[in-house]
């Protein structure tokens, strides 16, 4: 018996020391605000059924210290979340096809700000303008078949 109690009693800071540690913060700081992922862009599909959205993330690591945005994809009820883009250069302005077949998107991936579209399905993203100025706010037409930009 007395085995067992000095065993427990040798374990007893440690155990408190990891109690301690795995306490929350007690306050906001700035470490923890880098791990914030923020919601930008909602948009509904032409449906009501889906939404394609915005989340933005802090990347900081010893070469990059940035903020990341991604196109994510889900169900209007918040189920079957997707994430479409993937990329070191981040995404924005999404926008569905009038038929809701296609996600449509800003993205510097390939050297300089282009609209890109994908299949709300997932796959590759086909890059559907070539500009090589700025590119600001873009609408797709009634038909899906021009893009002003």
């Amino acid at each position: 018996m007395k085995t067992t109690l000095r065993f427990s009693a040798n374990w007893i800071p440690l155990l408190l020391a990891a109690s301690a540690w795995a306490q929350p913060p007690a306050g906001w700081t700035p470490e923890i605000s880098m791990q914030v992922k923020t919601i930008g862009e909602v948009v509904p599909s032409p449906d009501g059924s889906m939404a394609a959205y915005t989340q933005t993330r802090a990347v900081m690591d010893r070469e990059t210290s940035e903020w990341v945005t991604e196109v994510f994809l889900a169900h209007s009820d918040g189920a079957h979340r997707v994430q479409l883009t993937h990329g070191e250069r981040g995404t924005g302005s999404p926008a569905f096809s009038p038929d809701g077949h296609f996600v449509y998107f800003v993205s510097a991936r390939s050297g300089r700000p282009n609209i890109w579209r994908m299949p709300v399905g997932g796959g590759e993203p086909e890059r559907i303008t070539d500009s090589n100025g700025g590119l600001g706010r873009y609408r797709i037409s009634p038909d899906g078949n021009r893009i002003a930009f």
